[in-house]
Parts: C-alpha cells; structure tokens; sequence
C-alpha cells in the first residue's frame, strides 16, 4: 500500500499542524489512559488522553514543543519526556512514544525521564531578502557545522526557510541564481534561543552556480523529493535507504531520520525510486515523473509493509 502527496493535515487552520501519536509498552502493546501533554515556550500546556487504541491526536499551531506522557493509572511506570518535538504547518506530525517500566517501582515515576524518541535536531528559520525587502524565492541554503555536517533546503516561494539542525555552530551558505554567494559564519545554533535569522542578498553574477545548483532557473537540472515513512500502522520508520536514479544513470542515496524523514536531490523527468528498510518490503517506484512544483519541493509520503505481517496475512 502506498500514499504519495502532501501529508493530510485533518482539521487544522493554515498556521497549525495535526500531532498525531500512539502510545505502546516495550513489547508493542498500546497503553491507553495515558496523559499527554504539549508545552510551548511560553508555558502554554495543551492536554490530551489516549484512546482504547492507545492513540491521541491534537492541533497545535506551528512551533517547538516540550511533550510528555504520563501513565499514572498504575504505579511504576516511568514519565516520557522530550525536550524538543517541532510541529509543522499544514501537516500530520506524527509521534510514537514507549513507555518503559521502572524496575524500582514508585508511584507513575514522575522523576524518571522516559525513552526519548523523534528528531534531536529542530530547525532554524529565516527569511531572505534582497536589500530592497523584495523576498527571493528558490534561495539554495547549506548550513555546515565545525564536525563537518552538513544541512540543506530551499526557501519557499515567500522567501521563508527552515533548516533542521543540531546545536552546534555553522557556516551558512546561500546560493541564487542571479545574486551573488553570501556566506553568514559563526551562527551559533541553539534549539532555545536561537532567533530567526534574516538575510539580505545582493543581486550580481555567482560563478561558481551551475546545475548542480536549486535555484529556480536550474529547476531544469533537479529539484528536491521529501517526504516521511511510516508503516501501516502510522509509526514512522528511521533509517529507511532511498535510493533515485535519474536519466543520467546516477544514484543519489539518502536515509529516512529519526523521524522517518527524507530529503533528497531529484532530476527533473522519469526516476527510479527504490527504499528499503530492515523487516519492510521493499518499495519501488519504477517510473516517477519529476516536474516543476510548488515552494520548489515535491512531496511523497510512503507506507512500507512489514514482512512478518505480510507472513501472517498469507
């Protein structure tokens, strides 16, 4: 069973994200009666329950997080907590949480911190500009930190950007067909304190730009394939292997993230899209036409089938 498209977002305004997660135990079996609870960073708290199934489901507006889950319903168990859970507009966030038992036992184990699951990164935002104020749309922008990694995205067609990182401090690239290169160093990434970052562009020639690059006039070159994966069940799959092959008989090889995430360079035209992970059946898309499309980025969404529940149903 396969979806592609954009990611439904079920009941949510056009600044707001649908979070939807399911709560399970070691084994895998769902806890329901579970409390969660989502804080903004103004301490803004927003509370839900989980179902017989052991799901929940919320719209939050678009930002950062702190999420909790508590089962206080019997003792000894120990709080799921997460730092940083980052919910996107127009899109169903999904989560899946484990509650672990505390060997010690206690009463719902209010002072133990659960199994932290999800990205550990969360993203930068920023806006680019010309000097002018005019936005630029398209802008190419490389973020790479003092280990050496390194991050990429595309600004949308308002001009606005936001780029999953991990604390640590970078150099940021931004690359535009008709501007030249500007480089910002030293921008220390704090998943906290950061600010949006505002950057001005100033039209001229970038020498270096060429087709490998993804501006809006190289748009005939590649564009960007994101999306996440899950399994049928909704629980996302990290690690998953995408592997697209273009025209030009190249393969460009990516991995899902902890939160089933992938991004990945396409060439525009007819791709082979193959993704593979451990215990799923291999998914392969043997004829995936790639076109000009909205904010610069296409969006497929993929269900892998689990190959033990596959066994049972044959």
């Amino acid at each position: 069973m396969l979806f592609a498209g954009v990611s439904a977002a079920g009941q949510t305004t056009q600044n707001s994200g649908l979070v939807k997660g399911i709560v399970v135990d070691e084994a895998g079996a769902i806890i329901s009666d579970v409390r969660v609870t989502l804080e903004d960073r103004n301490s803004k708290e927003f509370k839900t329950v989980t179902n017989e199934k052991g799901e929940f489901e919320l719209s939050l507006p678009e930002g950062s997080y702190s999420l909790t889950a508590e089962y206080t319903r019997h003792d000894g168990w120990k709080k799921f907590y997460q730092k940083m859970f980052i919910v996107v507009a127009e899109r169903t966030n999904l989560v899946r949480i484990t509650l672990t038992v505390n060997p010690n036992g206690g009463s719902g184990g209010s002072d133990i911190v659960g199994e932290l699951v999800g990205f550990q990164g969360s993203g930068l935002g920023g806006t680019v500009r010309t000097y002018q104020d005019a936005v630029i749309p398209s802008t190419q922008i490389t973020a790479k930190n003092e280990k050496g990694q390194r991050f990429t995205t595309l600004t949308d067609r308002e001009g606005h950007f936001e780029i999953k990182l991990v604390p640590g401090t970078y150099e940021i690239e931004f690359v535009r067909e008709g501007f030249k290169r500007t480089i910002v160093t030293n921008v220390v990434f704090d998943p906290i304190k950061s600010a949006p970052l505002i950057v001005k562009m100033e039209p001229g020639q970038c020498n270096d730009c060429n087709g490998e690059m993804l501006g809006q006039e190289r748009w005939d070159y590649y564009g960007i394939l994101t999306g996440t994966i899950y399994d049928p069940q909704g629980a996302v799959i990290p690690n998953a292997k995408i592997t697209i092959q273009g025209e030009d008989g190249i393969d460009r090889v990516g991995k899902s993230n902890r939160e089933g995430l992938y991004e990945s360079r396409i060439r525009k035209g007819e791709n082979r899209i193959s993704i593979e992970a451990k215990n799923f059946e291999t998914v392969v898309f043997e004829k995936y036409r790639a076109a000009r499309s909205y904010k610069g980025k296409m969006y497929l969404d993929i269900v892998m089938i689990d190959t033990l529940l596959k066994d049972k149903e044959n």
